[in-house]
């Protein structure tokens, strides 16, 4: 997880404990709005492990404002569900096209065979969808301070658990850089 992330987490998290949802939300989305140059710029750089933190703040900043302009809390719960859902659907779609997303951001760390890629984008599908239907639950089924503890601890913990095993299983095809 990248600074500008645990710094946007933990900005949402104080102005949601201080003064609530919807506060946190519009929050987030100015928080996004100022760090999306400097994320548009590494990109142009050509620093494709940006490429999801630009579509999540973009996100943010649509879904925050609204949230902030109708007083709804729902709209900013979804939009975990749609960045991942997403994610997803982008990432198995192009693998079927043999185009692996996952390859574009770990190329550098890992040295894969191309079918192997391929089965690594169906994991990391599946795990986004699990995400998606895990912040459906949560949102829809418990209080708002659930779906925030949800979102900046389970969901963090998940992904580095997640990204943690897949370096285990593939530890042995990992580019040493010395």
């Amino acid at each position: 997880m990248k600074y500008i992330e645990i710094l946007s987490l933990a900005i949402f998290a104080f102005t949601y404990y201080f003064f609530g949802l919807i506060k946190a939300s519009l929050v987030l989305s100015i928080t996004s709005l100022l760090t999306l140059p400097y994320l548009l710029r590494r990109r142009s750089k050509g620093d494709k492990e940006n490429d999801f933190q630009i579509l999540s703040s973009i996100l943010v900043i649509i879904m925050g404002m609204l949230t902030a302009i109708t007083g709804n809390s729902s709209i900013i719960k979804m939009k975990p569900s749609i960045l991942y859902s997403s994610l997803a659907f982008f990432i198995y779609i192009l693998s079927l096209k043999e185009i692996y997303l996952i390859k574009k951001i770990f190329e550098r760390i890992l040295l894969l065979e191309d079918v192997t890629w391929k089965k690594l984008s169906t994991v990391f599908s599946y795990f986004f969808i699990f995400l998606a239907i895990l912040n459906e639950i949560v949102w829809r089924n418990f209080e708002d301070s659930d779906w925030v503890s949800f979102k900046i601890i389970f969901c963090p913990l998940a992904t580095f658990m997640f990204f943690a095993s897949i370096f285990y299983v593939y530890r042995k095809n990992l580019i040493n850089k010395k």
